[in-house]
């Protein structure tokens, strides 16, 4: 069975595959295909509108609701390729902002999910998740109803769920220092300010009457690499919810890399990766099961051998086998299929890339740690051919994962 927080973690990812503009598959088939498809064990209920001339594709949003273990989660979708949007309408939500399109959409949204189920907000069996400014706003969600919401690399959002709250609630004395503070410079940024009341904004997220409640931020479980470039925004924000970091081990801030390749060194946005997170994770839970080692990490002990890390977001790696945009590699595409196949539960439709790839990947990457990091062994072994190797370890899976192959169809054909 699926590892539940693996679970959560390749929902956060999925959103990025589904509706408009997917990174995997096209838009006109819907990603992977949305309503009433299975992902493992969860099933897609519904998603936000996906008409270009929506306000939801307009605002660079997206959000899609899954049956999952007896609850609903409702994932958001990070920042897309077309940037410009999520910045303007999504990312001052990390500031404090709470009447952006994106965090509006992301109540309404939520809104449609409450209604199709006829349940009480505050009751109901829900729960959020999302990546970057997607678990900023699962994080807004999750605090302003008290619900569970798993998020990772998230954006700040303890303001602006603080602030929807000030703004929800009549507090004379509260207004009138809000009124003095528009006469500072930059008081339409004001954040920090205490927030008048607005009906609207009421209306918006404490929607169908329910009572304006104070935000709950107990629920809220974030968890994110080490390294990935939200962490300075959330020590500026002086986050509070506590973050369960995951190391690459590529040597952050400054990564070994191979001589003579100095374009292939990673930054705190290559560790910004909701499939790398995802692979962490799935690496951790199960080192922690027993089921696995971590001799994964001893990869990449000089500045001539690739960690393994790198190995994940080499296009060359994805170009040979076979994962492409055009005629180039595509890393990215590559390193989510891996991903994917942590999934060990439905049939073979809910394993979109099979559920073998990254137990292979990580089996070949430990068998290779162990004779890096054995002297006798690794003395044997040229700079180049654990290079290769390494890169082996990576570019096979991904094969595996391409081809949608599963544990039963390889023991047939083994």
């Amino acid at each position: 069975m699926t590892n539940e927080l693996v679970m959560k973690a390749i929902l956060a990812m999925d959103s990025y595959n589904r509706g408009y503009d997917p990174k995997l598959g096209t838009t006109e088939s819907q990603g992977l295909g949305v309503i009433d498809s299975q992902i493992g064990n969860a099933k897609i209920l519904s998603q936000s509108n996906t008409d270009e001339t929506s306000d939801e594709v307009k605002a660079g949003f997206y959000g899609i609701a899954y049956s999952y273990e007896g609850e609903s989660v409702i994932s958001y979708r990070g920042t897309n390729p077309s940037i410009i949007d999520d910045v303007v309408n999504g990312w001052v939500t990390g500031g404090g902002a709470y009447q952006t399109p994106q965090a509006e959409l992301s109540a309404k949204f939520f809104e449609s999910v409450v209604d199709e189920q006829n349940a009480d907000p505050y009751n109901m069996d829900v729960s959020f998740t999302g990546h970057s400014l997607g678990a900023a706003l699962a994080g807004l969600m999750g605090s302003v109803y008290g619900r569970n919401a798993t998020i990772f690399d998230n954006m700040p959002f303890e303001l602006a769920a603080a602030n929807v709250y000030d703004a929800s609630v009549e507090e004379p004395f509260d207004d009138v220092l809000s009124a003095i503070s528009t006469f500072v410079p930059w008081a339409n940024l004001n954040t920090l300010a205490p927030q008048p009341f607005n009906e609207d904004v009421k209306n918006t997220y404490y929607f169908n009457n329910v009572n304006v409640e104070a935000p709950d931020r107990s629920n809220v479980k974030a968890h994110a690499t080490t390294g990935e470039f939200l962490g300075a925004a959330r020590f500026i924000g002086r986050q509070s919810t506590n973050v369960k970091y995951y190391d690459s081990n590529i040597g952050y801030p400054i990564p070994v890399n191979p001589v003579g390749q100095a374009d292939a060194l990673l930054t705190a946005v290559d560790m910004h990766s909701m499939a790398l997170l995802t692979t962490l994770i799935y690496a951790d839970t199960e080192k922690d099961a027993g089921r696995m080692t971590d001799d994964w990490a001893k990869i990449g002990n000089s500045a001539f051998v690739n960690h393994f890390t790198e190995a994940l977001f080499d296009d060359s790696v994805a170009k040979a086998a076979g994962v492409l945009s055009g005629s180039d590699g595509n890393a990215d595409h590559m390193l989510n299929k891996i991903a994917y196949s942590a999934i060990d539960d439905g049939g073979a439709d809910a394993k979109p890339f099979g559920d073998t790839a990254i137990k292979a990947m990580f089996n070949d990457a430990n068998e290779l740690g162990k004779a890096a990091g054995d002297p006798d062994v690794s003395s044997l072994l040229s700079n180049l051919n654990l290079n290769n190797q390494l890169h082996n370890c990576v570019k096979h899976p991904t094969v595996i994962a391409s081809n949608d192959n599963e544990a039963t169809q390889l023991k047939m054909v083994g």
